[in-house]
């Protein structure tokens, strides 16, 4: 959601620009020249409304939906599969609500939610031509491995700022996803290589994935100081601490992962 895109947008505000509204229409190739998925799209919609607060200041609150289609499989040359030539498209979605709060001058608290959801056939790895891993039984006539389902997952953002001069911004950030739903939902007794052994087809299949597989929390704190501003130019100094935790992803099996990193950055505008 966040890279450049190739599409169309329409997009406007009332003449207070407290309503704006933006509808595009993508590529869905993600920023790249051409059009690799083929025949696929992706529509971004978004609407928010300001309103006085009074002494608290002018919040503002909104929506946004991203959904499409995208390709399973490609026609392929040689065993090759071919830009441009997906075939049987699924769909996905993205949609949540935003959020800016003022608490007087000093205060202000930024919140984003995502319901997130794709199609069973993605939650597997087919269709990413793009991104190489297209698996290799990618072709017409694949059949989905037993208890594969789609996988959908819940996040929110909160991101408080503390405004303590012109010159100084104090920053904190909270971020999670949850997983609703896993790909993998298939229960077995028998597994071998983390996959499932099916006494009843006498073939493998996916091991479902544990409920909270992939779940992420990560916190952030930061400052960012700005030693001069002038209609001329500005210098910040920018720094970020930032913790992750997230479940199941750790270097052995079922061990969870967790990272810590921290920036410091500075940015001179003329």
């Amino acid at each position: 959601m966040g890279d450049n895109q190739l599409g169309v947008e329409v997009m406007g505000h009332s003449a207070d620009d407290r309503t704006r509204y933006s509808a595009a229409l993508l590529s869905s190739v993600d920023g790249n020249v051409g059009l690799q998925y083929g025949n696929a799209y992706t529509g971004f919609f978004t609407f928010s409304q300001a309103f006085d607060t009074g002494k608290l200041g002018v919040d503002r609150i909104g929506g946004y939906v991203m959904a499409g289609q995208a390709p399973t499989y490609y026609r392929t040359q040689g065993g090759t599969p071919l830009l441009g030539t997906g075939l049987s498209n699924q769909s996905f979605s993205r949609e949540g609500f935003i959020g800016q709060f003022y608490f007087g001058p000093h205060f202000d608290l930024q919140v984003v939610t995502q319901h997130g959801s794709d199609n069973a056939w993605f939650g597997q790895g087919y269709g990413d031509l793009i991104g190489g891993t297209v698996p290799g039984n990618n072709v017409p006539g694949s059949t989905l491995p037993t208890g594969a389902q789609s996988p959908s997952w819940n996040g929110v953002l909160f991101e408080p700022h503390y405004v303590y001069s012109p010159q100084l911004i104090f920053i904190g950030r909270f971020e999670t996803i949850r997983m609703s739903q896993q790909a993998n939902g298939a229960a077995c007794t028998t597994t071998t290589g983390g996959q499932c052994f099916s006494s009843t087809t006498g073939a493998f299949t996916a091991a479902a994935s544990p409920s909270n597989f992939g779940n992420i929390s990560t916190y952030t704190v930061g400052f960012r100081f700005n030693p001069f501003m002038t209609s001329r130019a500005g210098f910040a100094w920018h720094n970020e601490y930032n913790w992750l935790h997230q479940d199941g992803t750790g270097p052995t099996l079922g061990a969870n992962l967790n990272t810590s990193e921290l920036l410091t950055g500075f940015d001179f505008d003329f």
